[in-house]
């Protein structure tokens, strides 16, 4: 985690490392999360059937899909997080 926090991975949880070696201007650099997350977003809102979210005691998603991004690296699956993104 972030700022000495707990990074806690459970059993059935999905933790993966990607290394990207880019080329990108370092004052680029700082965008390379929210872009990483809104990707992330995008991708889950094409390939999810819509409805397919329930989280919460009323499901929350009242039939839609709703990924979006919290700042600074989390992406929300109907206001709950789903994931976060770290970028070194």
């Amino acid at each position: 985690g972030r700022r000495g926090r707990v990074w806690a991975t459970p059993e059935g949880n999905l933790a993966a490392t990607l290394l990207v070696i880019t080329k990108a201007e370092l004052r680029l650099a700082a965008t390379l999360g929210f872009v990483a997350g809104l990707a992330l977003a995008d991708a889950l809102d094409a390939v999810v059937p819509k409805g397919r979210i329930a989280i919460g005691l009323d499901g929350g998603s009242e039939g839609k899909n709703r990924f979006e991004l919290k700042w600074p690296n989390d992406v929300l699956a109907s206001g709950a997080k789903l994931a976060g993104i770290l970028l070194e």
